[in-house]
């Protein structure tokens, strides 16, 4: 009887020992992801390609800089006159970057495409009364009527309608429009007039320029993506890409970190004293993107977890998951503005 209760109880002991790390363990927080710390991947070759991208320009030495703004002056680089340009506005160097183009565009003044370059760039980044200034240059030689018209908008934008009206009228005067096409262009000037980024124009506005200025020069047909903010997809002018990137692409590097959002929440739900209370609730975060698809102040917005004790700490993690997101290259370099809403169940 004595040799069974002595196994007995050592069984007894065994099992208490081996049950113990499973118990500890069982408290613990779960293991982070292995991208917690670092960037995830979204899974697309191009996405990735372009992201890869513009973390590699805002890496760029002074002195690669150099070396990407000589290849850039050269014909035949439209990709490293893109990439420099790019890498000036990452660095909040965009007078740079119109000066570089502006020079370039003198340097051949019969290349529409290089007139384009400086003017998209103006335009694209708001610089509306550069885009003016340029254009008056430009007048001074030749009186061209897409230039009359991209500086009128200009000017209209940077809140000079008597200026942008007679600038109108000008490129009236040199090729006139139909009757038709003169009435909306001129309402649009004026009701599209804001000079901040506007929505694009409806298909009631954009259907009838887009026939008109089908056979229009490579500037005319910038004017009216300016002004509409829509183009036919056989428009083409300059020869730097812009950037860029839609709403399906923000939801996928959002979503990237998946993973590491879940973490989060797990984790949180292990933190203060009462650890078995749900943690659920919602939270929005809203940020920048830059010019070169880096995060810029990330704020939460209506955060409420019902009062678990885990709730600063989840906050805390999520923004942070947040600010190690990477995007390509903005529209133009502008900043763009995103949001994403977390919500968490039992």
């Amino acid at each position: 009887m004595r040799d069974v209760s002595v196994h007995g109880l050592s069984l007894l002991l065994l099992a208490l020992v081996v049950g113990l790390p499973a118990t500890v363990l069982a408290k613990k927080a779960p293991l982070p992801p292995s991208d917690f710390e670092t960037r995830a991947l979204t899974g697309s070759t191009e996405l990735e390609r372009r992201i890869t991208d513009a973390i590699a320009l805002g890496a760029l030495s002074e002195e690669e800089l150099q070396e990407l703004k000589t290849a850039a002056q050269e014909d035949g680089q439209a990709e490293a006159r893109s990439r420099y340009i790019a890498a000036l506005v990452g660095r909040d160097r965009v007078q740079d970057a119109i000066t570089f183009l502006h020079d370039r565009s003198w340097a051949d003044q019969a290349s529409m495409s290089r007139l384009a370059d400086v003017f998209d760039l103006a335009m694209g980044q708001l610089r509306w009364g550069a885009c003016a200034q340029i254009a008056l240059t430009r007048l001074e030689r030749n009186m061209s009527r897409a230039v009359f018209l991209i500086r009128a908008l200009c000017l209209q934008r940077a809140g000079d309608p008597e200026q942008a009206m007679e600038n109108f009228e000008a490129a009236h005067s040199v090729e006139a429009f139909d009757r038709e096409i003169y009435t909306l262009l001129k309402t649009q000037l004026v009701e599209r007039g804001a000079g901040n980024q506007l929505p694009p124009a409806s298909d009631e506005i954009y259907r009838p320029l887009s026939t008109a200025f089908t056979q229009s020069p490579a500037l005319e047909q910038l004017f009216v993506y300016h002004l509409t903010g829509r183009k036919d997809a056989a428009w083409l002018w300059g020869t730097i890409q812009w950037g860029g990137f839609g709403a399906s692409e923000l939801r996928q590097v959002i979503l990237s970190r998946s993973r590491s959002y879940r973490y989060c929440h797990e984790a949180a739900m292990r933190q203060g004293k009462r650890r078995k209370k749900g943690l659920s609730g919602s939270t929005t975060i809203v940020w920048r993107i830059d010019a070169l698809g880096r995060v810029v102040d990330p704020k939460l917005v209506d955060p409420d977890w019902g009062g678990h004790e885990g709730g600063d700490w989840l906050n805390a993690c999520l923004v942070d998951q947040v600010k190690r997101l990477q995007f390509p290259r903005t529209a133009y370099g502008l900043p763009m503005p995103a949001r994403h809403r977390f919500v968490y169940k039992d």
